[in-house]
């Protein structure tokens, strides 16, 4: 390979000597701001400014950072700021003036930046044809929308991603041998994953989906649901779920956040300050429901808009995230509970910590090895390559709501490599996990023995609701079914406003076989609720 001169200066630089010198760079006339900003603007089309990209409009770069977690790679926006440290780098620009002299005059060239404004104006520019979009940033080996290997490190045309790896993780085959295969899956089923004690078949055929989305997710396509990783008591070993995850891909653990706003904050920032493909939020506690409407939204949406706190624009990113979530026992409400997928663990001893006799004696050291966390990742990667080298068959029978695209792929994944149950277990989150539909359930049931189908109103409800004190017993005419709302960590009975929007909410749905209908009083301009059994209106 031939090293120019501008290889070396370049490099001198890089490591803190002089700049490029000018006669090298490419000359930029900033004197007057618009043909500067038009000038620069053209530098950056032209890849004048080499290893920038454009995501969501934006121009920007990947930079490596090291967190005390080792190094990673990250997308950051080129601001005004950074522009001119780039083009000190990689333009020469000045500002140019006659002056007279003795033999008349002359024009001067004096080297200089543009003002930051000039950089503002710049970067406000939406359309870069000249620059590579960049959708994320990986550091292990994907596979591609048409069944092949992403494992060139840099950037790839064909996913829009950048690529550096983590792991040396060697070639994929595209065939895999049955001796391949096979020793795959004894490596993943039979050493990694042996000792868990999952509480069902479908958990672990979930948290095998759950692994493997990160490395199928651009060849399925479609939106991956959100992953629980549950347990019957502390000890269990659903750390150790997350940390394989870790291990192959990397993973980015946050605590949970209980109120929505605060949630919709940390889900922008999220997406603006990491880059692993999966986001776990780590040991919610059980009196926590998961059910944030914005997380209901994050599932089901391939793109997040928030805005950003403090200004007038708005932040948008991809959504190309697996979400999850750890803790014992999780509940979910509201939708939630109908775009997850559980893998529970239950090892059915008071201090399952106390276990011993494992494949892998130190789970935790041992996923620390690099060695090991590169035969993982390569195995995961031959038992991509071989269902997908053998026709990647789907099972079309699966339906699930929005994700559908993701369980026929994932089922099928899963049946060529013979594990049983996928999804089987989907009935304990929309039926027996969801206390919002129990509980409504339960209101609508009580209110239908208090009053049968006559209409009530939200006031006349709300009133009957009161808990009255006799001889210093207190009586609950509703045996705690009645609904309340959930606010900064309690439970606040409703109002007659409040109610009347929760019952609102509910209008022309069934619960427990029985249904709910609203009439509106065309005088008083007041809503009134019945509860009907449903059998009864079909008959009608």
């Amino acid at each position: 390979m031939t090293i120019t001169a501008e290889d070396i200066t370049r490099s001198a630089f890089a490591e803190g000597g002089e700049a490029i010198p000018a006669d090298l760079r490419h000359r930029i006339d900033i004197t007057h701001e618009d043909e500067a900003v038009n000038a620069i603007v053209k530098a950056i089309n032209t890849n004048v400014i080499p290893d920038v990209y454009v995501r969501s409009g934006e121009v920007c770069e990947v930079c490596e950072i090291d967190d005390g977690e080792g190094p990673r790679l990250v997308i950051r926006p080129v601001d005004a700021d950074r522009l001119r440290l780039l083009l000190a780098e990689h333009t020469y620009c000045y500002r140019s003036k006659t002056i007279k002299t003795e033999a008349g005059s002359k024009t001067i060239e004096t080297s200089g930046l543009p003002a930051v404004s000039t950089g503002r104006a710049v970067l406000s520019r939406t359309s870069w044809p000249g620059l590579n979009l960049l959708a994320g940033v990986i550091g292990m080996p994907i596979i591609r929308p048409d069944g092949t290997v992403l494992a060139t490190p840099g950037y790839d045309s064909a996913t829009r991603l950048y690529y550096q790896p983590a792991l040396a993780v060697g070639p994929i085959p595209d065939q895999p041998t049955l001796a391949e295969v096979s020793e795959a899956r004894m490596f993943v089923f039979d050493y990694v994953l042996t000792d868990f004690c999952w509480d069902s078949d479908a958990s672990k055929a979930n948290y095998f989906a759950a692994l493997m989305t990160p490395i199928l997710r651009r060849f399925i396509g479609g939106l991956p649901p959100f992953i629980l990783i549950s347990a019957a008591t502390r000890g269990s070993g659903k750390s150790l779920l997350t940390e394989i995850m870790k291990a192959a891909y990397g993973i980015h653990m946050t605590p949970w956040v209980r109120r929505e706003e605060e949630f919709k904050k940390k889900i922008t920032s999220l997406f603006q300050d990491t880059s692993e493909p999966v986001i776990v939020f780590d040991n919610v506690e059980p009196f926590d429901t998961i059910s944030h409407g914005s997380l209901s939204m994050l599932l089901t949406s391939t793109k997040w808009s928030e805005r950003i706190l403090g200004a007038s624009n708005m932040f948008t990113a991809l959504n190309d995230r697996l979400w999850a979530a750890t803790g014992n026992n999780l509940s979910v409400g509201g939708d939630v509970a109908s775009r997850s997928v559980l893998t529970r663990l239950d090892p059915r001893m008071e201090r399952p910590e106390e276990r011993s006799g494992f494949a892998i004696d130190d789970l935790w050291s041992w996923l620390g090895e690099e060695a090991n966390r590169a035969d993982l990742l390569r195995s995961l990667l031959i038992l991509a390559r071989a269902w997908i080298a053998d026709g990647a068959e789907k099972d079309t029978t699966r339906r699930m709501r929005n994700f559908t695209s993701w369980a026929q792929a994932m089922g099928g994944l899963i049946a060529y490599h013979g594990l049983p149950d996928f999804l089987a277990n989907l009935d304990e989150l929309t039926t027996g996990s969801d206390d919002e539909e129990t509980s409504t359930a339960a209101f609508i049931l009580k209110w239908f023995s208090k009053y049968g189908t006559a209409p009530q109103r939200a006031t006349a409800l709300v009133d009957s609701a009161r808990v009255d004190n006799f001889g210093g017993t207190l009586v609950d005419p509703w045996d705690g079914t009645f609904p309340s709302t959930y606010k900064d960590g309690k439970n606040i009975p409703f109002t007659a406003k409040g109610l009347g929007k929760f019952l609102a909410a509910r209008r022309d749905r069934i619960f427990a076989g029985h249904v709910l209908r609203a009439d509106l009083d065309k005088k008083s301009k007041v809503w009134s609720y019945r509860v009907l059994p449903h059998d009864e209106e079909a008959d009608q």
